[in-house]
């Protein structure tokens, strides 16, 4: 679990920006996180901010519509674009949204006015995904829900199709193998020959499936070239 995670709340309504902030200090009491949150007034001064400092939000509560400037699907573009790891839940006072709204890094919309228990839900949700993914070995789906494995050997049921978590996953490193399967690339023990069956480094031997065959094998070998770039410096 991420000990402290930095959240920024991005809307030109103060009233909303407070509404949200004490939402979340409701959240971090009731679990006991710890949270540090940002406050941006649009979409120019989160980007001015991230340009002067490190430390870029893991979490952006972004509202979709704001007067002036970058609108939140402007500026969600614009963080896909430049590989941002931020994960995003949009805040709008529309119940239905475009297909231009979704994203990698998006986890959900809250609608306005918010409701507290759906706020929740929604943000324990998202926050499970900022665990730390060095120790995620593999994800497997479970009836509507998804399991997730760890390196500890613990593991941990979660809401939410595979579907719609391989979308906000990192793609350098996991990769769906089968319907059932997401697997986490760092853990890669082996591979059969031809591509039959993948043995994770917690000696758990996953499938693969034909139809996945091609991204898999694609995404490995990328992996492997970054691996080595970075450990050779080159």
């Amino acid at each position: 679990m991420k000990d402290l995670v930095n959240i920024g709340i991005c809307d030109d309504d103060a009233a909303a920006r407070s509404e949200l902030a004490d939402l979340c200090r409701m959240y971090a009491s009731r679990t006991k996180r710890q949270f540090r949150i940002q406050f941006f007034t649009s979409a120019a001064e989160l980007l001015e901010q991230a340009a002067m400092s490190p430390g870029n939000p893991d979490l952006l509560l972004l509202d979709i519509e704001m007067e002036t400037g970058m609108s939140g699907i402007d500026l969600m573009e614009y963080l896909q674009l430049h590989r941002s790891s931020t994960l995003i839940l949009f805040v709008t006072s529309h119940g239905e949204l475009g297909p231009e709204a979704y994203g990698r890094n998006v986890c959900g919309f809250i609608t306005k006015p918010v409701d507290e228990e759906a706020f929740f839900a929604r943000l324990a949700s998202t926050l499970q995904l900022l665990n730390d993914d060095d120790n995620i070995v593999y994800f497997q789906a479970e009836r509507g829900y998804h399991r997730v494995y760890y390196s500890t050997g613990e593991s941990e049921l979660e809401t939410g199709s595979l579907k719609e978590l391989v979308s906000r996953l990192d793609p350098r490193l996991f990769v769906q193998c089968h319907k059932s399967y997401i697997i986490n690339l760092q853990h890669v023990q082996r591979y059969s020959r031809p591509w039959k069956e993948i043995t994770m480094d917690n000696n758990i031997v996953l499938p693969v499936s034909k139809r996945m065959l091609t991204s898999v094998k694609r995404a490995y070998a990328g992996y492997c070239a970054s691996s080595f770039r970075k450990r050779w410096g080159c």
